[in-house]
């Protein structure tokens, strides 16, 4: 039995119940004032409600049995057609007979299938239409007892709507259950909604936090590289220091060995001093430099070349005899650079 089943079986398996043995109660009252009166209109009238009391158990059995269409349709069967035949012997309770389509369609309204309660609709109303044509025609049985049918025309409208009120009130009380039952889930995916909102809330600021860390980080690498290159131009001037000892004199002491990066930032530091302060000599002290390997002596060459490109001159000074070897077995020709012993003869010759 599906959920939605087992919801219905439960809360209307009792109106069942009590409509079975309602309809045993009055089976036994009419069965019982039909031998005791003698009459066969209370004959038939027991014996059709005795028949609607083992419908109701019929639908009953079906109704816990995951049969809950067949069920309903058993009962909708019973208490629909029913009134037709207590008509044709006992008219007289036409107000009564008049409330059964109301039930039918009650408990038409148990199911959700709409062609059930549309075609029960349908069904009762030319059933009741029916009845007032059956209620103009003669009859052919005597009409029962006046005691007894007194007893009947009042007791069978109370009961059945008693019957209509007890399935209203099943009926109110399962859409009580399912609006509960809604507003639990409701409740349920507010909370769950809340609880999302929050976890996006806090992912969000998570992320927030993280985007903050990855920009520090950023602006910590920019930072650190501004000064990486700082400390590189600082070490640059330290490697290759340029001085100027006069608005158009600059010189350069060089000590130690003169490796690729060396050669490159004299050469570039050189030639842009030399344009920017418009010097017309550059004094290349080589007195530190105790070896002097061809890529350094070609490169100190390009340099003289370079300077006189801009307008200047490139004097070398202190060229140790090793180093001089160097160049001339190199076959570096500097013929046209001027040279001096020491840093000292130059600045004299050049006041």
């Amino acid at each position: 039995m599906t959920t939605q089943h087992a919801n219905v079986g439960n809360a209307y398996g009792p109106f069942f119940t009590t409509v079975q043995y309602v309809a045993i109660g009055f089976g036994v009252v009419e069965v019982g004032g039909a031998f005791f009166f003698n009459s066969p209109a209370l004959a038939v009238c027991g014996i059709l409600t005795a028949l609607i009391g083992a419908a109701f158990a019929l639908a009953r059995w079906l109704l816990y049995r995951d049969h809950l269409l067949t069920a309903l349709f058993t009962a909708i069967i019973a208490i629909g057609l029913s009134p037709i035949f207590y008509m044709i012997v006992v008219p007289e309770l036409l107000a009564a007979f008049m409330l059964f389509p109301i039930l039918a369609i009650g408990i038409a309204m148990l199911d959700r299938s709409l062609q059930l309660y549309f075609g029960t609709v349908l069904c009762s109303a030319l059933v009741t239409v029916f009845l007032v044509g059956l209620s103009i025609i003669p009859h052919p049985l005597p009409p029962a007892p006046a005691g007894i049918m007194f007893f009947l025309q009042f007791t069978t409208p109370v009961t059945v709507v008693i019957l209509c009120g007890m399935l209203f009130a099943y009926t109110w009380s399962n859409l009580n259950r399912t609006l509960e039952a809604s507003e639990a889930a409701n409740q349920e995916l507010q909370a769950l909604r809340d609880s999302l909102e929050e976890q996006v809330a806090q992912r969000t600021a998570d992320l927030a936090t993280a985007l903050q860390q990855v920009q520090n980080h950023a602006a910590e690498q920019e930072r650190l590289l501004i000064e990486n290159a700082r400390q590189r131009a600082t070490i640059s001037e330290l490697v290759v220091p340029i001085l100027p000892v006069s608005q158009q004199t600059l010189v350069v002491p060089l000590v130690g060995t003169i490796d690729e990066e060396r050669l490159a930032t004299l050469r570039e530091r050189s030639l842009r001093t030399l344009e920017q302060r418009a010097a017309k000599t550059l004094l290349l002290d080589l007195t530190g430099v105790e070896i002097l390997d061809t890529f350094a002596a070609t490169g100190i060459l390009q340099l003289v070349q370079g300077a006189r490109l801009l307008g200047s001159q490139v004097v070398l000074i202190g060229i140790r005899p090793e180093v001089a070897q160097t160049m001339v077995s190199l076959g570096i020709d500097l013929a046209d650079t001027q040279t001096m012993a020491d840093l000292q003869s130059a600045l004299a010759v050049l006041r």
